[in-house]
């Protein structure tokens, strides 16, 4: 059974009731709104005979009294708390309602298992999922990134262009990167290809676009040679 907390009071309990004791100090010991006057009322007591009514085996546990011990006072069920709290004022109702939401947010408790909790961890199979420590997931994780960003297209930022010279030069360096491949080209990116460079690498040791590099190296292997690649792979070792 969960407490019940009210306006930071926690309430007593007895037997899965609540006391109506704690809640009439909550909300402000009025003698008008005393437990037993309550009790006492026509509505509470129809109330109280149709819960007893569909109660188990016949058992009333509605509500009980004690007298005398610590815990003593007027304990009664969740439906006869809901009539109380309305009984006293709508806004005490709304107080009461919302507890018992609360309560029911909690995470629930365990109940009935007899099963230590410190069960030891059984070894992965190959059957199980595999179970990877945090820090061990962080490295994947980074390493994953590190692959990516080597694979990623280089984005180069637009130079500043101050005259029709610089012009003309950034122009030429541009249309090297994009252009066509220089016998002596070819045998370094096929040289650099096998030593397992990706292409963002060869791309910078070239000076060469990623996509002119990847272009090259499709080329190669669908076999759309041109003749600047056919003298290449005739002086390579490929």
């Amino acid at each position: 059974m969960t407490n019940l907390t009210i306006l930071n009071t926690e309430i007593r309990t007895l037997d899965n009731l609540y006391s109506l004791n704690d809640l009439h100090k909550i909300a402000g010991k009025a003698k008008k709104h005393q437990p037993n006057l309550f009790l006492v009322n026509a509505q509470t007591q129809g109330l109280i005979n149709e819960i007893d009514a569909d109660s188990d085996q016949g058992i009333p546990r509605s509500v009980i009294t004690k007298r005398g011990g610590n815990n003593q006072g007027t304990f009664a069920c969740r439906e006869l708390v809901y009539a109380y709290a309305m009984w006293i004022s709508p806004k005490f109702h709304l107080q009461v309602i919302r507890a018992f939401d609360a309560t029911q947010n909690q995470p629930n408790e365990l109940i009935g298992n007899t099963e230590p909790f410190n069960n030891p961890v059984k070894p992965a199979t190959a059957k199980d999922d595999i179970v990877i420590s945090k820090s061990d997931y962080i490295d994947l994780l980074q390493h994953k990134i590190k692959q990516l960003q080597n694979d990623a297209p280089v984005l180069v930022s637009a130079p500043e262009i101050n005259s029709t010279s610089t012009l003309k030069a950034t122009n030429k360096a541009t249309n090297k990167k994009r252009g066509s491949y220089g016998c002596a080209e070819i045998q370094v990116l096929i040289q650099l290809y096998q030593q397992n460079y990706t292409y963002t690498e060869i791309a910078l040791k070239m000076n060469r676009t990623y996509y002119s590099v990847a272009a090259k190296i499709r080329d190669i292997h669908c076999g759309n040679y041109s003749s600047q690649i056919t003298q290449a792979l005739t002086r390579g070792n490929v």
